[in-house]
Protein backbone atom coordinates (compact mmCIF):
# COMPACT_ATOMS: atom_id res chain seq x y z
CA UNK A 1 0.00 0.00 0.00
CA UNK A 2 0.97 3.64 -0.31
CA UNK A 3 0.95 3.99 3.46
CA UNK A 4 3.06 0.90 4.11
CA UNK A 5 5.66 1.99 1.59
CA UNK A 6 5.81 5.51 3.03
CA UNK A 7 6.40 4.17 6.53
CA UNK A 8 9.17 1.92 5.17
CA UNK A 9 10.76 4.86 3.36
CA UNK A 10 10.34 7.60 5.96
CA UNK A 11 9.90 5.94 9.33
CA UNK A 12 7.55 6.93 12.10
CA UNK A 13 8.44 10.61 12.54
CA UNK A 14 8.23 11.98 8.98
CA UNK A 15 5.16 12.21 6.75
CA UNK A 16 5.28 11.83 2.99
CA UNK A 17 3.83 14.45 0.63
CA UNK A 18 3.08 13.65 -3.00
CA UNK A 19 1.27 15.64 -5.66
CA UNK A 20 1.55 18.74 -7.82
CA UNK A 21 4.89 20.46 -7.34
CA UNK A 22 3.39 23.82 -6.33
CA UNK A 23 0.96 22.37 -3.79
CA UNK A 24 3.61 20.02 -2.38
CA UNK A 25 5.97 23.00 -1.90
CA UNK A 26 3.22 24.95 -0.09
CA UNK A 27 2.42 21.97 2.16
CA UNK A 28 6.11 21.50 2.99
CA UNK A 29 6.40 25.20 3.90
CA UNK A 30 3.29 24.90 6.08
CA UNK A 31 4.85 21.88 7.77
CA UNK A 32 7.98 23.86 8.58
CA UNK A 33 5.87 26.65 10.12
CA UNK A 34 3.88 24.02 12.06
CA UNK A 35 7.01 22.26 13.31
CA UNK A 36 6.08 18.96 11.62
CA UNK A 37 8.50 16.97 9.47
CA UNK A 38 7.32 16.11 5.95
CA UNK A 39 9.28 14.88 2.96
CA UNK A 40 8.36 15.39 -0.69
CA UNK A 41 8.23 12.18 -2.66
CA UNK A 42 8.52 12.13 -6.47
CA UNK A 43 6.16 10.62 -9.01
CA UNK A 44 8.64 9.36 -11.61
CA UNK A 45 7.58 8.86 -15.22
CA UNK A 46 8.35 5.12 -15.07
CA UNK A 47 5.69 4.80 -12.35
CA UNK A 48 3.17 6.53 -14.60
CA UNK A 49 4.09 4.04 -17.34
CA UNK A 50 3.53 1.14 -14.91
CA UNK A 51 0.09 2.46 -13.93
CA UNK A 52 -0.88 2.70 -17.59
CA UNK A 53 0.57 -0.71 -18.54
CA UNK A 54 -2.63 -2.76 -18.31
CA UNK A 55 -3.60 -4.67 -21.42
CA UNK A 56 -7.22 -4.88 -20.23
CA UNK A 57 -8.14 -1.89 -18.03
CA UNK A 58 -7.54 1.82 -18.41
CA UNK A 59 -5.33 1.78 -15.30
CA UNK A 60 -3.46 -0.86 -13.40
CA UNK A 61 -4.25 -0.42 -9.70
CA UNK A 62 -1.62 -2.91 -8.58
CA UNK A 63 1.31 -4.73 -10.05
CA UNK A 64 3.57 -7.30 -8.46
CA UNK A 65 6.71 -5.16 -8.53
CA UNK A 66 7.65 -4.72 -4.91
CA UNK A 67 9.94 -1.72 -5.21
CA UNK A 68 8.68 1.86 -5.35
CA UNK A 69 5.17 0.96 -4.26
CA UNK A 70 4.51 4.33 -2.64
CA UNK A 71 5.54 6.16 -5.78
CA UNK A 72 3.46 3.77 -7.86
CA UNK A 73 0.41 4.45 -5.69
CA UNK A 74 0.96 8.20 -6.02
CA UNK A 75 1.10 7.85 -9.81
CA UNK A 76 -2.19 5.95 -9.60
CA UNK A 77 -3.78 8.69 -7.46
CA UNK A 78 -2.61 11.38 -9.87
CA UNK A 79 -4.61 9.75 -12.67
CA UNK A 80 -7.79 10.91 -10.91
CA UNK A 81 -6.82 14.55 -10.38
CA UNK A 82 -6.96 15.81 -13.96
CA UNK A 83 -5.50 19.29 -14.10
CA UNK A 84 -6.48 20.07 -10.50
CA UNK A 85 -3.51 20.94 -8.25
CA UNK A 86 -3.34 18.40 -5.43
CA UNK A 87 -1.33 16.92 -2.61
CA UNK A 88 -1.60 13.70 -0.64
CA UNK A 89 -0.19 13.72 2.88
CA UNK A 90 0.71 10.25 4.01
CA UNK A 91 0.78 10.45 7.79
CA UNK A 92 0.55 6.84 8.93
CA UNK A 93 4.09 6.67 10.29
CA UNK A 94 3.97 9.70 12.58
CA UNK A 95 0.20 9.54 13.30
CA UNK A 96 0.63 7.10 16.18
CA UNK A 97 3.52 7.07 18.61
CA UNK A 98 3.93 3.61 20.13
CA UNK A 99 7.15 4.60 21.88
CA UNK A 100 7.95 7.13 24.56
CA UNK A 101 7.15 10.82 24.40
CA UNK A 102 9.48 13.12 22.48
CA UNK A 103 9.33 16.89 22.02
CA UNK A 104 5.66 17.87 22.21
CA UNK A 105 4.52 14.40 21.03
CA UNK A 106 2.97 12.14 23.64
CA UNK A 107 2.44 8.40 23.41
CA UNK A 108 -0.56 7.31 21.33
CA UNK A 109 -2.38 9.27 18.65
CA UNK A 110 -0.37 12.33 17.70
CA UNK A 111 -2.67 14.41 15.50
CA UNK A 112 0.22 14.66 13.07
CA UNK A 113 -0.40 16.97 10.09
CA UNK A 114 -3.38 18.77 11.65
CA UNK A 115 -1.27 21.85 12.36
CA UNK A 116 0.32 21.56 8.92
CA UNK A 117 -3.12 21.64 7.29
CA UNK A 118 -4.18 24.57 9.48
CA UNK A 119 -1.04 26.46 8.43
CA UNK A 120 -1.66 25.58 4.78
CA UNK A 121 -5.27 26.81 4.99
CA UNK A 122 -4.15 29.98 6.79
CA UNK A 123 -1.55 30.74 4.12
CA UNK A 124 -4.05 30.06 1.34
CA UNK A 125 -6.59 32.39 2.97
CA UNK A 126 -3.94 35.11 3.46
CA UNK A 127 -2.89 34.79 -0.18
CA UNK A 128 -6.45 35.02 -1.45
CA UNK A 129 -7.25 37.90 0.88
CA UNK A 130 -4.14 39.77 -0.24
CA UNK A 131 -5.03 39.17 -3.87
CA UNK A 132 -8.60 40.39 -3.29
CA UNK A 133 -7.36 43.50 -1.50
CA UNK A 134 -4.87 44.11 -4.30
CA UNK A 135 -7.66 43.87 -6.89
CA UNK A 136 -9.84 46.24 -4.84
CA UNK A 137 -6.96 48.71 -4.67
CA UNK A 138 -6.34 48.42 -8.40
CA UNK A 139 -10.03 49.01 -9.09
CA UNK A 140 -10.07 52.09 -6.85
CA UNK A 141 -6.97 53.45 -8.54
CA UNK A 142 -8.59 52.79 -11.91
CA UNK A 143 -11.80 54.54 -10.80
CA UNK A 144 -9.90 57.50 -9.38
CA UNK A 145 -7.53 58.09 -12.27
CA UNK A 146 -9.26 56.92 -15.43
CA UNK A 147 -12.06 59.00 -16.93
CA UNK A 148 -14.93 57.66 -19.01
CA UNK A 149 -12.99 58.12 -22.22
CA UNK A 150 -10.08 56.12 -20.83
CA UNK A 151 -7.74 59.10 -20.47
CA UNK A 152 -5.83 59.69 -17.24
CA UNK A 153 -7.34 62.46 -15.13
CA UNK A 154 -6.57 64.01 -11.74
CA UNK A 155 -7.14 62.15 -8.46
CA UNK A 156 -10.45 62.74 -6.72
CA UNK A 157 -10.78 63.25 -3.00
CA UNK A 158 -11.31 59.76 -1.64
CA UNK A 159 -13.81 60.36 1.15
CA UNK A 160 -16.11 57.46 0.23
CA UNK A 161 -16.63 54.38 2.35
CA UNK A 162 -14.36 51.41 1.42
CA UNK A 163 -17.08 49.56 -0.52
CA UNK A 164 -18.64 52.65 -2.08
CA UNK A 165 -17.84 53.08 -5.79
CA UNK A 166 -15.93 56.13 -6.91
CA UNK A 167 -17.92 58.73 -8.77
CA UNK A 168 -16.93 59.08 -12.38
CA UNK A 169 -15.36 62.32 -13.46
CA UNK A 170 -17.50 64.22 -15.95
Amino acid sequence: TLTGHMVLALGDRVGGVLGSDDVVADVLAAGVRAGEAHWAMPIPEDMVERVNASKIADLLQHDWVRWGGGLYAAAFLREFTGAVPWAHLDIAGPAFNSGGAFGHVTQGGTGFAVTTLVEYARALADFRRAGHQHRQHQNRCHDDFIGRNGHVVGQQDDTREPDEPAERLQ
